[in-house]
């Protein structure tokens, strides 16, 4: 939908929001964001150009003498993945992919957030000597929850959060129908998306809505109560689209394991240590992830123990303080 430009404020940093008129495979379509961006250059004049992918838009900076006069870092999120699912992401990938490898031509360093993402990575493959791992970060105290919001209703058996816009690669179909072959399970999938219809009728065809519930988009301060209410996270992904994984940072900073598949190339199974601080199962594969769910909901010290693990893993690795010193000493050896 048209959206206008805005700009807001978000601690010391001064954010604009180029006006958009809507989105074509995937992709906000906005005429303003040039403008913009070529003001921005002029008035803030930056020692470096922190640049995240992918986003066609950032392609623009290649037509702007302003930006190819500082260097540039290319933040890597995700390669543009040739879909099994949706041809439409194949087909827009033969006209992004030219300028996508000039970026990465142009650029000084590239930021992966996973060694199996960067391994595994076919856009990156000629650029490994300027690629470096740091992963994603958060901080580790988020902001206090409001009142109660309606979450899970049943004390009973295994509380499973899900979280994640409702699309074609999360794959929260298989956590549905895995839903069927647990025996005490409650499910609360957070999100909206264009498969939300789908998954409802699939949830009321198999008659499990006293498992699983639809709880459409929520705040940020809502989903940090239902984190903390859960006992552990799903997110039963289908493609290296997921490429990281930001809700297992969230479940293990309150605390709370995470079921994740073992997409190839993903740092899903990288972010989670099997076992541990969590279970990898096999993709696509709703056996696999019903048995996985059935264990930790029939061994809740496992789960809590697991809990516990990855409060610990997030500390060690994923604070946003930890992060921040990883981005700013690569900044100071730019431009050293």
């Amino acid at each position: 939908s048209n959206r206008a430009s805005e700009t807001s404020h978000v601690g010391k940093v001064n954010v604009i929001r180029a006006g958009s008129l809507g989105t074509v495979f995937f992709t906000p379509v906005s005429p303003t964001f040039r403008s913009h961006l070529k003001k921005q250059l002029a008035d803030f004049q930056p020692d470096i150009l922190h640049l995240h992918l992918p986003n066609p838009s950032a392609f623009w900076v290649m037509t702007l003498a302003e930006a190819r006069s500082v260097p540039w870092v290319i933040h890597w999120h995700a390669d543009v993945v040739s879909s099994q699912i949706d041809w439409r992401v194949k087909t827009a990938y033969r006209f992004y992919r030219p300028m996508e490898q000039a970026l990465l031509k142009r650029c000084r360093r590239v930021i992966v957030t996973s060694p199996p993402y960067l391994e595994s990575s076919r856009p990156l493959a000629g650029w490994k000597s300027k690629c470096h791992v740091i992963p994603l970060g958060m901080s580790s105290s988020p902001q206090a929850p409001p009142d109660a919001v309606r979450g899970f209703q049943n004390a009973d058996g295994l509380k499973v959060l899900a979280v994640g816009r409702l699309t074609y690669y999360k794959g929260f179909e298989y956590l549905i129908g895995a839903a069927e072959l647990v025996d005490k399970i409650q499910i609360l999938l957070v999100g909206d998306g264009e498969k939300r219809k789908e998954l409802q009728q699939l949830i009321q065809t198999r008659r499990l809505e006293e498992k699983v519930h639809l709880a459409g988009k929520l705040s940020d301060e809502q989903l940090v109560q239902l984190f903390n209410d859960c006992d552990c996270l799903c997110l039963p992904s289908i493609e290296r689209t997921e490429a990281f994984g930001m809700v297992i940072l969230e479940a293990a900073r309150a605390g709370k394991p995470a079921v994740v598949t073992d997409v190839p190339g993903s740092g899903m199974s990288w972010v989670v240590e099997n076992n541990k601080t969590g279970i990898v199962v096999p993709c696509a594969n709703t056996k696999e992830l019903a048995k996985a769910l059935q264990h930790l909901s029939r061994q809740k010290s496992v789960c809590s123990e697991m809990g516990v693990h990855a409060r610990k893993r997030f500390d060690t690795m994923f604070r946003i303080e930890a992060i921040e010193k990883q981005v700013s000493d690569l900044y100071s050896d730019i431009l050293l």
